[in-house]
This record gives C-alpha cells, structure tokens and sequence, in this order.
C-alpha cells in the first residue's frame, strides 16, 4: 500500500517539476490551511476538529480495536509492546502524511482543469486512479503496482 502511493506521488512529482512545486500550486490555489482556528463545527477542517476527531481515532485505531490488542498481548514483554505501539503509531502518521500529500498532489496535476467537472470522472474518489491512468500511462507497470496496492489496503485491517 505505502509503495504504491508513494510511487505515484514521487513520479507525478518528478513530472511537475519536484515537492515545491507541488506544494506552491497548492499554496497558490488556497488548499494549504494548518492553523484555522474557528471553533465552528460546520467548517469541515479546522484545527480543533483534527485534534479531536484525530485524538479520537488513534485512541480507537491503536488503543481499543481488537486486533491491535491482539498484536500488543502477542509480545513478551510490556516493553516490546509500548515499542510495537510507537512503531505502529509512527508508521500510521507517515501513512497518512503520504495520502494527505497525494491528494495535494493530484490538485497540482489538475489545477487548471477539473476532471470531475468535464465528465472524466464521476465521483472525486476516483481522481488517484485517474492521475495514475492519464499522467503516468507512460511509465510500464505503474497501473500495475498501484492496483495491487488498493487491492493491498482493501484486503487489511489496519
């Protein structure tokens, strides 16, 4: 799963010109907002909705889910389990530090056009498999490797 995102998101980046520029289209076109403070619920993202509802999935994901109960009590020892923990949580920001800047990625890709708009697509969900399909045709296997990472993500359980 990791390295196929991952190796979408280098090779578009690689073709719009490397991670700055990627991340001055997206300054440009407003979608780099980390410190919005409004207390509002009905703004999607804002700095207190992230911290609570993220407060609340890692608590879900890593402290109560079952299987990772089962991974924790797995271990020997206390020690080996905090250190499975850390691990996993780490791994977890990482993994989604990645989808979060692919997604800036395919707006840099379509900053001027709107597939979802002109009818390439139908739904916004498809706009990953689209960049792979339309940016990265040329490159042998790339269609390959990301399918076999959703078929990767689809088949785990975190």
């Amino acid at each position: 799963m990791f390295v196929g995102v991952l190796s979408v998101v280098v090779q578009v980046c690689i073709e719009l010109g490397g991670v700055g520029e990627v991340w001055q289209r997206a300054g440009q076109g407003g979608r780099l907002e980390f410190f919005n403070f409004d207390p509002s619920p009905l703004v999607r993202h804002t700095f207190w909705s992230v911290q609570v509802l993220g407060a609340y999935f890692f608590v879900s994901t890593i402290g109560i889910s079952q299987p990772q109960y089962q991974r924790l009590v797995s271990v020997r020892n206390l020690k080996i389990s905090q250190s499975v923990c850390f691990t996993f949580m780490l791994c977890l920001a990482v993994l989604w530090s990645l989808f979060y800047f692919s997604g800036l990625v395919a707006y840099a890709a379509y900053e001027d056009c709107d597939p979802l708009g002109n009818g390439q697509i139908e739904k916004s969900d498809q706009i990953l498999a689209f960049l792979v399909a339309d940016k990265l045709r040329h490159v042998p296997g790339m269609a390959g490797v990301f399918v076999a990472a959703v078929a990767g993500a689809v088949l785990s359980n975190t």
